[in-house]
């Protein structure tokens, strides 16, 4: 339990001749309780969401517009659309401001929440910021044709909900409980919100990685870029080989055939991969020369920790051990897990 509802209403009686809040949910019924009495002598604006939940409380939105208030909406109705009002601070006098996490709620009150007063630095940026989105919202009632209609729907299906997970009996009647509906819509839109968040980093990041990559993949092939000894690429001043690309050609076409040099040919390969680079340990298994390294191109991508088996006369095979990589139609692994070196250009 935290007493940030009590500091708000201290914060509040403070004032001498402006309130103004910008805040997602205001339900809270003693705030606006206090608000009301305070608006005889205060001049007060009030930005929220578009969320619905907001509805429930028009009596008092209302009674404060009678009383002289402002209360205006702008975004979206929902966080998971994005264009979402979701600050929520506080603003006297001109003079200072307060804010963090707290909505406005009874629900609340018992979660772990945030609301400090900011610094002076942080004033003009958050009254500038104010002024802006009050200038572009509207009337907290405009677009809302028949408030009873919407109670209703917000009513039928809270209820139904209720059903479906069991809380209620289908055939048992039940009051709607505004409490509740308020505390399990902020529980869903915060565990929604949450998600969402998560979905679009995981998806910005993916984007961000594999156009890095793709512009890793570019300088590879370029004449001014080659590999170091470390195994990131370079530029060409510091290249100790450039890479080779692989066309298919006899190793693709034709079966291997048993040749009694290659544990010959496997210790050339190794002698000259042992002087070039120092991110490989290589040892010689059955014939086949077997390079393990972790390679990391640019800073900008991740580590990837590699096993490489080169057979004579075999194209070289290429296992990415970590992280994951999943074959697509970007991305051609073959069924034994090594990937597809060929350029098909």
């Amino acid at each position: 339990m935290n007493t940030h509802k009590s500091k708000i209403i201290e914060i509040l009686d403070s004032s001498k001749s402006k309130i103004q809040i910008a805040v997602s949910w205001f339900t809270d019924e003693a705030i606006l309780q206090r608000l009301i009495e305070l608006a005889k002598f205060r001049k007060i604006e009030i930005l929220t969401s578009a969320d619905e939940m907001n509805i429930l409380r028009h009596l008092y939105f209302r009674e404060l517009i009678k009383q002289g208030a402002i209360i205006r909406k702008i975004g979206s109705s929902s966080p998971l659309e994005g264009d979402f009002m979701h600050s929520k601070f506080i603003i006297i006098d001109d003079e200072s401001a307060w804010g963090g996490s707290y909505n406005f709620t009874s629900k609340a009150s018992s979660n772990y929440e945030a609301f400090r007063k900011w610094d002076i630095s942080e004033l003009n940026g958050t009254k500038k910021d104010f002024e802006n989105w009050m200038n572009a919202a509207v009337d907290f009632f405009f677009g809302i044709e028949n408030i009873d209609e919407i109670l209703e729907r917000i009513k039928g299906k809270f209820t139904e909900n209720n059903r479906k997970s069991g809380i209620i009996n289908r055939f048992k009647h039940t009051t709607f409980n505004e409490d509740t509906y308020i505390q399990k819509r902020e529980e869903e839109l915060k565990t929604s919100a949450i998600s969402y968040q998560s979905i679009n980093f995981n998806k910005n990041y993916k984007i961000e990685k594999t156009e890095t990559i793709r512009q890793t993949a570019a300088a590879v092939t370029s004449n001014n870029y080659g590999i170091s000894s470390e195994g990131t690429i370079v530029h060409d001043t510091l290249v100790v080989v450039k890479p080779h690309t692989f066309h298919g050609g006899y190793a693709l076409q034709n079966p291997r055939m048993t040749r009694s040099n290659d544990y010959s040919l496997a210790c050339f390969q190794k002698h000259h991969i042992d002087k070039t680079f120092n991110c490989f340990k290589t040892n010689i298994v059955n014939g086949a020369l077997i390079c393990k390294g972790e390679l990391q191109p640019t800073p900008e991508v991740d580590k990837y920790n590699v096993r490489i088996e080169f057979r004579p006369g075999l194209i070289p095979q290429v296992f990415i051990k970590s992280p994951e990589i999943k074959g697509s139609s970007e991305i051609h692994i073959y069924n034994e897990g090594f990937l597809c070196l060929f350029d098909r250009a």
